[in-house]
């Protein structure tokens, strides 16, 4: 799981590149959610930490894939996309805040004119305010850098109540910190949470929902895929 963290950022610049279809740049997807939560004492030693809820702001821009390609339609329309997160931990004198860049791919598991059911799937850079130092932070056990891996999970539906591009939006978030054991203690940091916003689809166009082409096959032949990664962990800090 660690290594993966790291694995994840490798990847994060490639997957930044957004390629925009000539239909699709229209249809620019735009958010603003509020988060409100806990932080999950998952070892025992958190337990007496995390002291308040917390509150999370976040925003997103997206683009709506339109079915020019293949992959569209075996991703039922799927959307990709950057964010920005900025909220509490669980305990403001030991945990701080934490900043985070991501990106994210939402894919549509129920999609109607007006409803969409859909899961994302993300990961980024997190900055977190405050980490171990052992003369003037020794109880936080669970960051021992400024600099995470951030992985986020969410389950969404949006709404349009009006005849208008402008959707309510709302649901269930999990964010998870951690650096992979760079630096030591990383016990890391779990968040769930319940979010609620509205979402801003912009386009010159009106928005109808692609119509999936059950024709789109991916070719038969052999494909070969090579991969490398490397990882490194502190032993021991405490």
């Amino acid at each position: 799981m660690k290594r993966f963290l790291f694995i994840l950022i490798i990847i994060i610049p490639l997957s930044l590149s957004l390629k925009s279809q000539s239909y699709n740049s229209y249809f620019n997807q735009f958010e603003i959610k509020g988060h409100y939560g806990i932080t999950i004492p998952h070892h025992e030693q958190m337990k007496y930490l995390i002291n308040s809820n917390v509150g999370i702001l976040e925003l997103n821009y997206s683009i709506k894939t339109d079915g020019s390609k293949p992959w569209h339609h075996t991703w039922r329309f799927p959307e990709m996309g950057v964010g920005y997160i900025l909220g509490g931990l669980g305990n403001i004198n030991v945990f701080g805040f934490s900043q985070s860049a991501f990106w994210f791919f939402g894919v549509p598991i129920v999609e109607t004119d007006n409803f969409l059911f859909k899961y994302r799937l993300g990961g980024g850079i997190a900055f977190l305010s405050d980490k171990y130092d052992y003369r003037s932070n020794y109880y936080n056990v669970a960051i021992g850098s400024h600099l995470n891996a951030h992985l986020h999970f969410s389950l969404l539906c949006d709404y349009k109540p009006f005849d208008i591009p402008l959707y309510l939006t709302g649901g269930f978030a999990y964010n998870h910190f951690s650096n992979g054991a760079v630096e030591t203690p990383n016990l890391g940091l779990n968040q769930v949470s319940v979010t609620m916003g509205v979402k801003y689809l912009y386009s010159l166009y009106n928005y109808s929902l692609p119509k999936n082409q059950s024709q789109y096959m991916y070719n038969s032949e052999l494909e070969l895929s090579a991969y490398y990664a490397a990882a490194t962990k502190e032993n021991s800090t405490y």
